[in-house]
């Protein structure tokens, strides 16, 4: 069940695979395991780290009920549907809500050349027809298109819109977007884990953070010391986020993170085309970083 606000650290969880046409069901829980253990705050599945759109729906199917299944109520459990078809993105929406998915989460169309006219109506067509609660999600690197302020402030006005994960990097579209929006209980959210302590700082919720995956008692534990005042903590961490980012994304943050579950053998090292994983001199020098990484922050072994 959701909290009357969204709060905290809900990681983009990684999608594992044994090949592409198979669900890494061990790897899977494994994940989901480490995950609830570390107490983060919810689970986003299919979003842009989980390969969402590169999956096929009977593996995002197959990933929604696993998740769902293991997690239970524990946490909530957000959906992302992104499409480029609607049909098939109400189609995978009502399967989520009817395998017990908390929430929804969108992006806008990533393939039709669109104005902000265009995805404004199209967004306003969408949102009756949605079965769950939805955060809207602003990905303009890869939909080429971003929700305008104006945009954001008109759809937060629908009980269906609990929310928006912000991946722009833009602190200042952010900072501008929660002074537009009259909503109270709506919810921000940074998508950059580089931006997690500024995106606090400013008034933000929390982190769809990828890294989490990997060290969720990082993102989980910066968060709690920005809750408790500590804020000379948070820099701290904040800090280790920094090397995080340089030591295992030097490839790609997909292939990053997956590469490194791989290594610390929580989950197999596959990739969805058109993604391929990590490997040679890149594994090799992964490898180095994160013992490098660990040694230096030995509560990262955990």
């Amino acid at each position: 069940m959701l909290p009357t606000k969204l709060f905290g650290i809900i990681p983009p969880v990684v999608s594992p695979l044994i090949d592409t046409n198979t669900l890494d069901v061990d790897g899977l829980e494994n994940v989901l395991n480490r995950l609830i253990e570390h107490q983060v705050h919810g689970i986003f599945i299919l979003g842009t780290t989980g390969e969402g759109p590169n999956l096929s729906h009977r593996i995002r199917k197959e990933i929604i009920k696993h998740t769902k299944t293991f997690v239970q109520e524990r946490k909530p459990v957000f959906v992302c549907v992104t499409d480029t078809s609607p049909e098939e993105l109400l189609e995978i929406a009502a399967y989520a809500a009817d395998n017990g998915a908390d929430a929804l989460v969108f992006a806008p169309p990533y393939y039709s050349p669109i104005n902000q006219q265009e995805l404004l109506a199209y967004s306003e067509w969408l949102i009756p027809q949605l079965p769950l609660p939805t955060l809207l999600y602003n990905m303009p690197s890869h939909c080429k298109v971003s929700f305008s302020l104006e945009a954001v402030k008109k759809l937060s006005l629908s009980e269906k819109i609990i929310g928006i994960k912000d991946s722009s990097g833009d602190m200042s579209y952010l900072n501008n977007l929660m002074g537009s929006v009259e909503n109270p209980d709506f919810c921000f959210f940074t998508g950059p884990e580089i931006l997690l302590a500024e995106t606090l700082f400013i008034g933000g919720n929390g982190g769809v953070s990828g890294g989490a995956n990997l060290y969720p008692q990082l993102f989980v534990g910066l968060f709690e010391a920005f809750q408790q005042g500590d804020l000379i903590k948070v820099m701290e961490f904040q800090q280790i986020v920094k090397e995080l980012d340089r030591a295992v994304y030097f490839d790609g943050f997909m292939k990053g993170i997956k590469a490194a579950l791989a290594l610390k053998g929580i989950c197999q090292n596959k990739a969805m085309p058109p993604l391929f994983p990590m490997a040679n001199e890149g594994l090799k020098k992964l490898e180095s970083s994160i013992k490098y990484l660990e040694d230096k922050y030995p509560f990262l072994k955990k």
